[in-house]
């Protein structure tokens, strides 16, 4: 398409590069010439008054020929119908591609409110994806502390069980002691009665003895008995204390086996405890392996925030791309226009 810019000055000095090249100066060289530039009605309008002034500095019936001044009249007749249809033809073309450029920047004005409409909507996602990943970070860092608060908590309880544990095995250990105490006690006080029986045993057979040969000997050993009653009542004096030993011995027994079911009992309620502590722990643990679950997720659903963030900011470079080429192009058509409603003017 012919660009503006010329005037008789440069198409004069096309006229004559190409004269000095011993080349005709027609409208299509001339135009070459200029660099494809201007419009063949201005190239041919221009050459006309150019040959117009220079037929008036020289005096045509001084140099050529009748023949020749109509020859060269008919030839500028004919010049100037040519020049008149290819300016109709110009113009024809120029009316069409501006029609077309017309439609073309009603297109382009159509995508350009599309493309702002997808903008603002992709901006209002944008947003919309921000504010739930604000949220999501919120809920994470909540969850993360609540994560901190259950660490401290188990690693106290594990504390607490790890002492618990010291005092049931020291517990265990006295009760093994007091076990094993009582055990000899019990084999102590069982060989002792044995031993006190043996001896009373061997004490009322050695009397029953005693007393025959006594019974025997009356007549002659009478003086003796007075000595063998009291033997008898030192023996029963004997027998009596063994049997307050024997009875302090089954005090000492009950209050052992008392003692032992106290600690037995104490054992138990530790047990119950730690059996406490331990469902408690284990529901922590529980309630940890659920926030760390949660947490794994909340991640995931980050990281899928981020990618879809991601994307949209990519298909929003690309609207802007892509916005920004149909402003040019659009820029560009308005441009055309105006040359073209230029044209027009000139040439009309």
């Amino acid at each position: 398409m012919a660009r503006g810019g010329i005037n008789k000055t440069l198409v004069k000095k096309a006229k004559e590069a190409l004269l000095a090249k011993g080349l005709n100066p027609s409208i299509d060289r001339v135009r070459i010439e200029l660099g494809n530039t201007g419009s063949k009605a201005t190239i041919h309008r221009y050459l006309k008054e150019l040959q117009e002034e220079e037929g008036a500095t020289i005096d045509s019936e001084a140099f050529l020929t009748k023949q020749l001044t109509e020859f060269v009249a008919k030839l500028a007749a004919q010049l100037s119908r040519d020049a008149e249809a290819i300016l109709d033809k110009e113009r024809l073309a120029f009316k069409q591609e501006r029609n077309q450029f017309h439609e073309q920047q009603n297109k382009y004005e159509g995508e350009i409110a599309h493309l702002n409409e997808a903008m603002a909507s992709a901006k209002g996602k944008l947003e919309s994806q921000e504010d739930l990943l604000i949220g999501s970070q919120e809920k994470l860092k909540s969850t993360e502390l609540l994560l901190n608060t259950a660490e401290v908590e188990i690693k106290a309880l594990n504390q607490l069980l790890a002492e618990k544990n010291k005092q049931i095995n020291s517990l265990e250990k006295k009760h093994e002691h007091l076990k094993d105490s009582l055990e000899h006690y019990r084999e102590s006080v069982k060989t002792q009665r044995e031993q006190d029986l043996r001896r009373h045993d061997n004490q009322v057979q050695t009397l029953q003895l005693e007393q025959r040969q006594l019974n025997q000997t009356l007549s002659i050993k009478q003086a003796e008995i007075t000595q063998l009653n009291r033997d008898n009542a030192e023996f029963i004096a004997e027998i009596k204390a063994l049997s307050d030993e024997i009875k302090e011995a089954d005090r000492k027994n009950t209050d052992y086996t008392k003692d032992l079911s106290l600690q037995s009992a104490k054992l138990i309620t530790a047990e119950n405890k730690i059996s406490d502590m331990k469902s408690a722990y284990q529901a922590l643990t529980k309630e940890l392996d659920k926030s760390q679950a949660t947490q794994k997720q909340l991640a995931i659903e980050h990281k899928e925030q981020i990618e879809s963030n991601r994307q949209l900011s990519e298909n929003l470079n690309a609207l802007k791309v892509e916005l920004i080429v149909k402003n040019e192009l659009y820029e560009q058509i308005l441009k055309q226009n105006a040359f073209l409603d230029k044209t027009d003017a000139i040439t009309s």
